[in-house]
């Protein structure tokens, strides 16, 4: 909230959104918000609580999984009851750790493709995309390759010291 308080023209790109707390908030400060989750159950709630809310106006919902790279991928928990904790997995990764897919397939955009839709000069971002975040917010990304001026990357880092790129990630 204070980022954008301090950027007033920014939009505020929330990459998995879940149900929105975040989105809804900068939504209900008069901001734009683009919010992006694999899951069309959370993007439902987002979206029923920006109508009551009345700043449905304000935001646009993005039914997709984000990463570096665009094609398909399957959510999976492993406790169906947990859907916060979805991962996302390809197809051969379903099949190689003989999971049951908790949903549909969704089409994986980049962060790239997403700022190319946004016409505001400055960006604030949230990426908490369950171990994707190195991969989501490329070199392109972090090097200002888009054209936008992109002052805060907020990012969940728990589970990114086992991924492969995290060496790279934070250097």
């Amino acid at each position: 909230v204070k980022a954008m308080t301090m950027y007033p023209d920014a939009t505020f790109l929330d990459c998995g959104a879940n149900i929105g707390m975040m989105s809804t908030i900068v939504a209900a400060m008069g901001r734009q918000v683009v919010s992006v989750d694999p899951l069309l159950e959370h993007l439902s709630y987002l979206r029923k609580a920006l109508e009551l809310l009345g700043n449905q106006n304000n935001a646009r919902l993005l039914n997709n999984a984000v990463s570096n790279e665009t094609g398909m991928l399957y959510p999976y928990t492993k406790t169906a009851s947990n859907k916060a904790a979805i991962q996302m997995y390809t197809k051969e990764e379903i099949k190689k750790n003989n999971y049951t897919p908790t949903g549909p397939a969704v089409n994986v955009v980049t962060v790239m493709d997403i700022l190319a839709t946004i016409h505001t000069p400055t960006v604030i971002m949230k990426v908490d995309v369950e171990s994707f975040e190195c991969r989501a917010v490329s070199t392109e990304v972090a090097h200002g390759k888009s054209g936008h001026l992109i002052p805060f990357i907020i990012m969940e880092w728990m589970k990114l010291p086992a991924m492969p790129e995290y060496a790279d990630c934070v250097d």
